[in-house]
């Protein structure tokens, strides 16, 4: 049966087909197929109950809390803040794009939202300024790569809530990595811009101009203590945060800064609705696929033959690191979640490594996979909003890919470093 639906995955998937709807038809082709004698009535059904979980609620969440800061004003007093902290050194507007972007990131817990706002503020402003325009896009790009890693990430939700392993400890573990991953790129753009001469910024430090800027966006930078303030401080779950956390977006955006008005808030529940759904189907989808490797056992297949190929636990995780990095070029951060984690878990187990810290390097492969080419989802994002040729943007891209990449291993050999703060908390 597994072979039957993955031929028919892998021919859907080629033949275009969306990701949830092509994991959906193979489940039918595979269990028609195989004779099970399981009535097709069954596979709504499991669609259903996958979907019919408390914590998945969060995703849509954090999904309108992105969309409400895009429309409402707090990318910019963020990135105005970023500005005042800067100043005027080499690369400064692609260090405040990693910065703003990394607040961002905070806050919407989505790669692709991330991407989209900085690319639209500052991506125009970086080529206006006379940076490379392939060099300026693959800033940009960079700048979501943590979006999700750094909470509220919307992956470690799906991840917490498919490999039963508690979401705050994820979020805690993502916080360190995360930060690490915009410190280094920062150091990088900046040698890069003073090497090849790029203009300095005209921008003095100023002790007012900074708390102006921090008085502009302090209530923008609540929305990450109230989400990780309240779930560590027992106050809610973090379902609960992120509802908290939308409608304080939402207050913020229409009453307070006043930059989103009631007749464009529809169309920001209908954007939020539609990402939702997107994510949500690819959930119910990847059901059907869990029903069948499960029924066929091949999780235990799949962890037996990694062990085939070595008992060594640093060839498995380089093997499955691999895995996601490539996952992650391809379909979406939560839907590579929901198709493998299951699969490679058992193996995870085998080898003792703590849920925690795989489900943080296999979400940086991922947020790695977001800038990897051919087909990494940022640059598409970044390349539409531009007009940048992606040929230009490919060019600019292995440095920041090899930086991102001494990134991962430094995490990989000292997982320390993702166990320190859960730890703290624990």
């Amino acid at each position: 049966m597994s072979t039957i639906f993955f031929i028919s995955f892998v021919v859907l998937a080629v033949l275009s087909m969306p990701i949830a709807f092509a994991m959906v038809l193979a489940g039918v082709m595979a269990i028609i197929g195989a004779d099970t004698g399981m009535p097709l009535t069954s596979i709504p059904q499991r669609m259903y109950n996958a979907v019919d979980s408390f914590p998945f609620l969060a995703v849509a969440f954090f999904v309108l809390v992105g969309d409400l800061m895009s429309a409402g004003g707090v990318t910019r007093r963020l990135i105005d803040l970023a500005a005042s902290v800067i100043g005027a050194i080499n690369g400064g507007l692609a260090i405040i794009t990693q910065v703003a972007g990394s607040l961002m990131d905070a806050m919407s817990g989505s790669s692709a939202a991330s991407t989209a706002a900085m690319g639209s503020v500052m991506l125009p402003e970086m080529i206006r300024e006379k940076y490379g325009q392939g060099w300026s896009a693959a800033v940009v790009a960079a700048s979501g790569v943590t979006g999700v890693i750094i909470p509220p990430s919307i992956t470690f939700v799906v991840y917490g809530s498919v490999a039963n392993v508690s979401i705050g400890q994820l979020f805690m573990g993502g916080i360190i990595p995360g930060f690490m991953i915009v410190a280094s790129l920062c150091i990088l753009f900046c040698i890069q811009a003073r090497v090849r001469g790029y203009p300095v910024r005209d921008n003095k430090l100023s002790i007012v101009g900074f708390f102006t800027a921090l008085r502009r966006a302090s209530l923008a930078l609540l929305i990450p203590f109230i989400v990780l303030g309240g779930i560590y401080g027992g106050f809610f779950t973090p379902t609960e945060a992120g509802a908290i956390a939308a409608l304080y977006t939402l207050i913020l955006a229409t009453c307070i800064y006043r930059d989103l008005s009631f007749q464009e808030l529809g169309k920001v529940f209908v954007r939020s609705g539609i990402t939702t759904g997107m994510i949500m189907i690819v959930v119910a989808g990847a059901n059907i696929l869990g029903f069948v490797v499960t029924f066929e056992q091949v999780p235990q297949q799949v962890a037996s033959f990694m062990l085939m190929l070595s008992e060594n636990p640093t060839v498995i995780m380089v093997i499955l690191m691999m895995l996601f990095l490539v996952a992650g070029m391809f379909i979406t951060a939560s839907a590579a979640v929901v198709i493998l984690v299951p699969l490679v878990m058992p193996a995870v187990a085998q080898i003792g490594l703590d849920p925690v810290v795989f489900g943080v390097l296999a979400v940086v492969n991922l947020g790695i996979g977001t800038v990897t080419p051919p087909l990494g989802i940022n640059l598409f994002i970044v390349s539409g909003i531009g007009n940048v040729p992606m040929v230009k943007i490919y060019r600019e891209l292995w440095p920041v890919l090899a930086v991102l990449l001494l990134d991962l291993i430094i995490l990989s050999f000292f997982p320390e470093i993702i166990l320190l703060l859960p730890d703290l908390v624990r």
